[in-house]
């Protein structure tokens, strides 16, 4: 009777498990889609890992299934699953399963996690592969087969694939692909690395060409404010000493005259009529010269007032506006 409910328990635990993956997204298989040089090469290591914990043990599946929880001692790939000592036994001697590939689980734990994640069930229907599609390019169980790919006409076994492959040439080619893959990302590297020290190098060119651009400003403007400074004092010293020279001028004459203004006190005091009327013709022809002096230098055009102004160049007033920049950056 405990057996019979077992086995009731154990079929309904089945048929609500085949219920759950049959929930799975139609585009499942997509996730098997691989190119078919690839599953050569990976379909006979399509492990999947049926405990949580990669350093914990697994339990017995068979022994799980009639809800009895007992560790596992080996691990079959092919069935991919654990068995405890027991079942060991049933499985070695079973006809369908004795030719089965097992491990110790202690060996089975050390395997790389990349081998573990590897499974050889379908994920929607915990089906084992059996069947590869060479139209969609993906890995088949037998309700894979039924469900989707009925009107598919080119099948091949995957045992017959293993039996006519030669994996040492197919890893070979692997690895030498994966040997350009490496190399050809060595060279972009190198590539890119190089595009960075030139980039360095033209960073440094460039400011230093900013510089020089900027020195030969400044000394150009330098120069060309000497120039203008040292015209500004040229005109400057120019016209002051024709201006000194004529107040010069005028400071003799004007002695002059004071002195033939002393001179009329003398004679009105001390000389003879004689004496007067000679001094007097002397003095009227020296004051007509005098007189024609004046008016030529007021008629020179030395004479006339002079203005200094400064006119600015225009270039020169439009360079903060016209001049925005140093010169353009370019990639």
């Amino acid at each position: 009777m405990k057996q019979s409910k077992r086995k009731a328990k154990s079929t309904k635990t089945s048929i609500e498990r085949r219920k759950v993956n049959k929930k799975s997204d139609q585009s499942e298989e997509s996730r098997h889609r691989v190119n078919p040089h690839i599953i050569t090469v990976t379909g006979e290591v399509r492990y999947s890992c049926l405990f949580t914990m990669a350093s914990s043990t697994p339990v017995c599946s068979i022994c799980d299934l009639r809800n009895i929880t007992k560790p596992s001692i080996i691990w079959c790939f092919e069935c991919d699953e654990g068995l405890c000592p027991e079942c060991k036994d049933h499985h070695r001697l079973s006809k369908g399963t004795r030719n089965h590939n097992t491990v110790t689980i202690s060996e089975y734990q050390k395997l790389p996690s990349e081998i573990v994640k590897i499974t050889q069930n379908c994920a929607k229907h915990s089906e084992k592969f059996t069947i590869y599609c060479k139209k969609h390019e993906c890995l088949c169980c037998g309700s894979c087969t039924v469900e989707n790919h009925i009107e598919c006409r080119d099948f091949d076994k995957l045992a017959d694939i293993f039996q006519t492959t030669t994996f040492s040439n197919a890893f070979y080619e692997i690895e030498q692909s994966l040997a350009d893959l490496s190399n050809n990302i060595q060279k972009i590297q190198n590539v890119r690395k190089d595009n960075l020290m030139r980039f360095a190098e033209k960073k440094r060119q460039i400011e230093q060409e900013i510089k020089q651009t900027r020195i030969a400003i400044n000394t150009h403007l330098d120069k060309i404010q000497d120039d203008i400074m040292n015209k500004l004092n040229e005109t400057v010293e120019k016209e002051s000493k024709f201006i000194n020279e004529q107040l010069e001028l005028l400071k003799e004459k004007g002695s002059e005259i004071t002195d033939y203004r002393k001179t009329i006190e003398n004679i009105k005091q001390h000389a003879t009529d004689l004496q007067t009327f000679i001094w007097m013709k002397e003095l009227e022809n020296e004051i007509s010269s005098n007189d024609e002096f004046l008016q030529s230098v007021i008629d020179s055009t030395n004479f006339k007032d002079c203005e200094l102004s400064y006119k600015t160049n225009a270039a020169m007033q439009n360079i903060a506006n016209q001049m925005k920049n140093f010169g353009e950056v370019i990639i």
